[in-house]
C-alpha cells in the first residue's frame, strides 16, 4: 500500500509540472498580428479525401476564396478510392479552378499517409500547408500562415490550431472538450520547444526538410501521420513552431455516432506503440500511468483508507487540467463548454485507461476499411 501511494504522489507530481509547463507555453505564445509578405511564398495545399461527398465542396469554396494570390498557391486533392461521389464532386468543382490538382490514389495505394505522401509528391511549393476534407477554413488561413513562414525566419514547420464546430449533444460536447486538451498541449509544448502533438488537420511544414526524411509518416502504423511527422522533425532537430491566430484556426466537424468515436479513438491509441520521441513518450505514459493510479486507488478507497489520497490527488488533476482547458476553451470562444470540460474530467481516467489498453490490441475501422 505505501508503495502505491509513494508511486501515485510521485506521479501526481510529475503530471502536475507536465501540465503547467504546457500552460505556461500557452500564455506564452502571443497572437500573431500578421504583417504584409516580404517576398511572394509559392504554397501548396494537400487534402486527402475518402468518401466526403457532405463536406469537400465547403472546404475547396474555402479554398478558392483565400485571400491570397492565385498564382502562388495550388490546391492538390487526393481522393483515396472514395465509394461515394466524392471524387466527381471534386472534379466537377476543380474544372472550373485553375489552381486545384485533382489525383486518384494509384490502386496499390491506400490509406490516409499513402495520400499524403502521393500529394506531396506531386507538388510543386516551398511550403505545404496540410488539412482535411470535413474541414472548414477563414479566408485569410494561408496568407497568414504564409507571412508567419516568412516572418518567423522560414521554420521548418508551423503547428496551427484546431477548433471543433460546436454541437448539441453528449457525444460532441465531449469532443469539444477534448480537442481543446490537446490544442493546448500542441500549443503549450511546442512554445516551450518540447513539441509533443499537433494536428494534421492544420499543419504547414516545408517541402525540402520533407525530402530529408526516409519515413516521414511511420509506415508500420495506419493512424499518426501527424505525430510521426512530428517525431520526425523533432530528430532532424529542424525547427517547430506555433501559430496562434484566429484567422488560422481550423474548425473541424465531430464525429456523430458513438460507434465512430471508439473507432476514432482506439486508431489514435494504436499507434502509441510507435513513438520513439523521448518526451513524446514520456508525456503519453505520464497522462495513462497516473490515471491508471486514480483508477486503482478509486477502487482501493473500498478495502483500505484511501479516499482522502484519491480526493486530493483528483481533485489536483482537476485543478491543473482547468489551468490549461479553460483558456483554450475560451481563446476558442467557448466559454458555455467549460462545464462539460468538469464533467469530462469526471470520466477522463477511466476513458484513458480503457483506450490506451484497447487501442493495442482490438481492431477498428475508419469508412468502411479495416485498420488493423
Amino acid at each position: 500500500m505505501i508503495f502505491i501511494v509513494a508511486v501515485s504522489v510521485f506521479f501526481a507530481v510529475f503530471y502536475s509540472i507536465l501540465i503547467l509547463a504546457y500552460t505556461t507555453g500557452w500564455h506564452k505564445t502571443q497572437e500573431y498580428i500578421f504583417k504584409a509578405h516580404a517576398k511572394p511564398v509559392l504554397i501548396s495545399v494537400i487534402i486527402p479525401a475518402r468518401n466526403e461527398e457532405n463536406n469537400i465542396v465547403y472546404i475547396l469554396n474555402d479554398l478558392f476564396s483565400q485571400k491570397y494570390p492565385k498564382e502562388l498557391y495550388e490546391v492538390i486533392v487526393i481522393d483515396d478510392h472514395s465509394n461515394d461521389s466524392t471524387f466527381e464532386r471534386i472534379k466537377n468543382f476543380g474544372n472550373k479552378k485553375t489552381n486545384i490538382k485533382i489525383f486518384r490514389l494509384p490502386d496499390k495505394l491506400n490509406g490516409k499517409k499513402h495520400a499524403l505522401n502521393y500529394g506531396i509528391n506531386k507538388s510543386s511549393g516551398e511550403l505545404i500547408l496540410v488539412t482535411d476534407a470535413d474541414c472548414r477554413l477563414t479566408n485569410l488561413w494561408i496568407a497568414t500562415i504564409a507571412s508567419f513562414y516568412q516572418h518567423k525566419n522560414n521554420p521548418d514547420m508551423i503547428i496551427g490550431l484546431v477548433n471543433m464546430q460546436s454541437g448539441r449533444g453528449i457525444l460532441s460536447n465531449i469532443q469539444e472538450a477534448d480537442l481543446a486538451s490537446l490544442a493546448g498541449v500542441a500549443a503549450g509544448s511546442a512554445a516551450i520547444n518540447k513539441p509533443v502533438l499537433c494536428n494534421g488537420a492544420n499543419l504547414a511544414f516545408k517541402k525540402s526538410s520533407f525530402e530529408t526524411l526516409s519515413d516521414p509518416f511511420e509506415k508500420r502504423s495506419v493512424s499518426g501521420d501527424d505525430v510521426f511527422l512530428l517525431q520526425q522533425f523533432k530528430k532532424n532537430k529542424y525547427r517547430i513552431m506555433v501559430i496562434k491566430n484566429r484567422m488560422t484556426t481550423v474548425t473541424t466537424l465531430p464525429v456523430k455516432y458513438w460507434k465512430d468515436f471508439l473507432s476514432q479513438r482506439l486508431r489514435w491509441a494504436s499507434k502509441s506503440k510507435y513513438y520513439s520521441d523521448r518526451e513524446i513518450i514520456l508525456t503519453g505514459f505520464t497522462v495513462v500511468i497516473f490515471n491508471y493510479l486514480l483508477i486503482v486507488l478509486f477502487i482501493l478507497q473500498f478495502f483500505a483508507n484511501c479516499l482522502q489520497l484519491f480526493l486530493i490527488l483528483f481533485t489536483l488533476k482537476l485543478i491543473v487540467d482547468s489551468f490549461l482547458v479553460i483558456p483554450v476553451l475560451k481563446y476558442f470562444g467557448k466559454s458555455n463548454k467549460i462545464v462539460w470540460f468538469f464533467l469530462f474530467e469526471l470520466v477522463y481516467p477511466v476513458y484513458s485507461a480503457v483506450f490506451s489498453l484497447w487501442g493495442i490490441y482490438i481492431k477498428s475501422s475508419w469508412k468502411g476499411r479495416s485498420n488493423f
